[in-house]
């Protein structure tokens, strides 16, 4: 899974890279809204994979040493910070539904990534 991983990040670069000042020339264009979702949602993972690795480095988890706690980490944290950001997001009176979803589903992937790192790195 690793390899693969590389050779995606690998394979990004390699094709990137050398666009990269034909992309910084042009005119700057409005991306469909679908692929800024997808960009902000990858984002929003790496993001949290990041912060799930410092914090796996940088503190010592005592309540994730038990494997039912990680679990329990694992499955309820994403659901509970989206439902979270959700009803906080609500209060505003701009809000609407569509932000109100995008708002939750940027608070899953984050906070997924994170606990999911956090949980297969403290094995």
């Amino acid at each position: 899974m690793l390899d693969f991983l590389l050779w995606l990040l690998g394979e990004m670069l390699i094709n990137g890279l050398p666009n990269l000042p034909f992309l910084l020339l042009r005119e700057p264009r409005q991306e469909p809204r679908a692929v800024r979702w997808m960009i902000d949602l990858l984002g929003t993972l790496a993001v949290g994979a990041l912060a799930g690795l410092l914090s796996v480095v940088m503190w010592s988890h005592a309540l994730l040493v038990w494997t039912p706690l990680r679990w329990v980490n694992l499955i309820l944290s994403p659901f509970l910070a989206s439902a979270l950001v959700v009803l906080w997001r609500r209060r505003r009176a701009d809000a609407t539904l569509h932000g109100l979803i995008r708002s939750g589903a940027m608070a899953f992937c984050l906070t997924l990534s994170l606990v999911a790192v956090r949980h297969f790195s403290l094995a």
